[in-house]
């Protein structure tokens, strides 16, 4: 008997003409890592919601069709029980934690459900050791990293043993180390416990070689399922953006296997005509072939013509109230035409160093000139005009009653004409269809894609956005990054803050790595991932020692083609 399954499930949002989901027919085993991926909007989040009984109680709406659990209607459970037996954990562990302490956040579901004091103390305590949480005890959970908050928010929901977990994009804000470090913690989880995990998530390349089974939504149906390494022969090449790097660049290939990692790349690398000779052992040692080729050399990746500078911070440091320091001596130069995306751990400065640029705030030494101006003499409303900030926290921009009205929103607030940029705006972003609906009803990706819209309608100078791609799938993320090489080549400077490395390495002209607050590398990509191996994209830690120059599909698919031909 499947431990939960949906029967027909249709679901309407209140108001809604088109469905969320349609016709739902999906079964979840005992034991099972089932993943679940799909562009943004296509209902990922909202089955999630069905699973774990908290739609259509807490949002309204129509209905048709049953979810059960344990093969019984959900319908009919009491809510104590499903608290119990269903786990959740939400994408922002900053909104999901209600207490400032360890042990009172783990504890308060276990206190809801009425067990006995004793009996809470202990799982209270067993739950924070197995997570490796012990030595954070009495650190005030806002002062954790956003991988550590995570790991909180899981031992919260694991504390009370539940049958089924449920995961919406939990790593969606984690650095590339921490969220490999958590996806770890619930394999080990469904491995060693028999927990079962249900996972929706946008990026499928640290999810992928964890699942038993993948589902694939489209527009609210179930479009296809079945196991990982089948997933490239169904998607390719219709579909080829739900693919991670790794197994899009050897279905392009037709190579004679699907590897899922690039440990598994690496092997079928050999099974190609004319790499077996020259490629280095899997152990990691260079080949004599890899160590003759020249080091990758900064190039063009079609931005605009070299700019002046419209940006430049000089011996800044950032020191908050209670001496915790954000930043530290940091100095960096923007100029119009580059696209520059920074990457570091969670906690590492990026976003302060986003909000001096926006003149938010203002440097504790050093000084920032924005536009030619120092922020410490400029006029709030004289920046805004030249520079488009979004924070990574899309939730406040989003105020009128409708999508069109909230991107033509900007354009009014500066007393600007539209001139046909609002519906250019919607059309890049593929809003047209939502643009008479409220965007606080939207998806977290059509949400984000509102946001992004409204900030660059007016085509400010400086364009500083805080993890753009967050919530947006990949195909989604292809579109934002034509769109701000666009407004590169119109000489215009975007600065990126992401975790989303694959993202930076098909788009940045320039990759800065912050650590602890300082700036511990500024180049290439190529050069500056190379230089960072734990944040390396897949392609690079694939071809990395036989071509340093290929750190995305594109340019692999481009080099192993014309190895491949040349050996033929």
């Amino acid at each position: 008997m499947p431990l939960a399954a949906c029967e027909h499930l249709t679901y309407f949002y209140p108001g809604a003409a088109a469905p969320a989901l349609q016709a739902v027919e999906l079964a979840v085993n005992p034991g099972e890592f089932l993943l679940v991926l799909g562009g943004s909007g296509s209902g990922k989040s909202t089955l999630l919601r069905f699973l774990a009984g908290l739609a259509p109680d807490f949002s309204g709406g129509r209905v048709r069709g049953r979810v059960l659990l344990g093969g019984r209607d959900m319908a009919g459970i009491r809510r104590r029980e499903l608290a119990r037996r269903i786990g959740f954990v939400f994408q922002d562990p900053g909104r999901s934690l209600l207490f400032r302490d360890l042990e009172a956040e783990v504890a308060f579901g276990l206190e809801n459900a009425g067990l006995p004091p004793a009996e809470i103390r202990r799982r209270v305590a067993e739950t924070i050791s197995a997570l490796g949480l012990s030595e954070y005890r009495g650190v005030p959970l806002p002062e954790l990293s956003g991988g550590l908050r995570q790991k909180v928010t899981l031992a919260a929901a694991l504390a009370l043993r539940p049958d089924l977990l449920l995961l919406d994009e939990p790593t969606a804000e984690l650095d590339p180390v921490a969220a490999v470090d958590f996806l770890h913690v619930l394999k080990d989880l469904n491995a060693d416990f028999g927990l079962t995990v249900v996972l929706a998530e946008q990026r499928a390349d640290r999810c992928l070689p964890l699942a038993d089974r993948v589902v694939v939504l489209e527009a609210g149906r179930i479009a296809w399922q079945g196991p990982p390494r089948a997933l490239a022969r169904w998607a390719w090449p219709e579909r080829a953006w739900l693919l991670p790097p790794v197994p899009r660049l050897f279905a392009g290939l037709n190579a004679p296997a699907a590897p899922l990692t690039v440990k598994e790349g690496r092997k079928v690398l050999k099974l190609l005509p004319g790499l077996s000779r020259v490629l280095p052992p899997l152990a990691g040692e260079r080949s004599e072939a890899a160590a003759s080729r020249p080091a990758a050399r900064p190039g063009s990746r079609g931005g605009g013509p070299a700019g002046q500078p419209v940006a430049a911070l000089e011996r800044v440091q950032v020191v908050y109230p209670g001496g915790v320091e954000a930043l530290r001596e940091v100095d960096l130069t923007l100029a119009g035409g580059e696209l520059v995306c920074v990457l570091g751990e969670n906690g590492a400065g990026k976003s302060t160093l986003l909000r001096v640029l926006a003149g938010l705030t203002l440097p504790t030494r050093g000084r920032a000139l924005v536009l030619g101006r120092d922020t410490r003499q400029a006029k709030a409303g004289v920046l805004a005009r030249g520079v488009g900030y979004l924070a990574q926290d899309t939730t406040a921009y989003l105020v009128a009653d409708s999508v069109a009205e909230e991107v033509a929103g900007t354009l009014e607030n500066l007393g600007e004409a539209d001139n046909g940029r609002v519906a250019a705006a919607l059309a890049a972003f593929h809003l047209e269809a939502v643009a008479g609906r409220n965007p606080r009803d939207l998806s977290l990706g059509q949400r984000k894609a509102v946001a992004l819209a409204a900030t660059l309608v007016r085509d400010p100078e400086l364009i500083l956005l805080d993890e753009p791609t967050r919530g947006l799938s990949a195909d989604r993320r292809e579109e934002l990054g034509q769109v701000l090489r666009g407004h590169v080549r119109a000489g215009r400077a975007v600065l990126a803050v992401t975790h989303d490395v694959e993202f930076a390495a098909q788009w940045a002209d320039r990759i800065i790595f912050l650590f602890g607050g300082q700036v511990a590398a500024d180049g290439h990509p190529a050069t500056a991932f190379a230089a960072s191996p734990f944040y390396a994209p897949q392609i690079q830690q694939l071809l990395g020692d036989l071509f340093p120059e290929a750190i995305e599909p594109g340019q692999a698919h481009e080099i192993l083609s014309r190895v491949v031909a040349g050996s033929a």
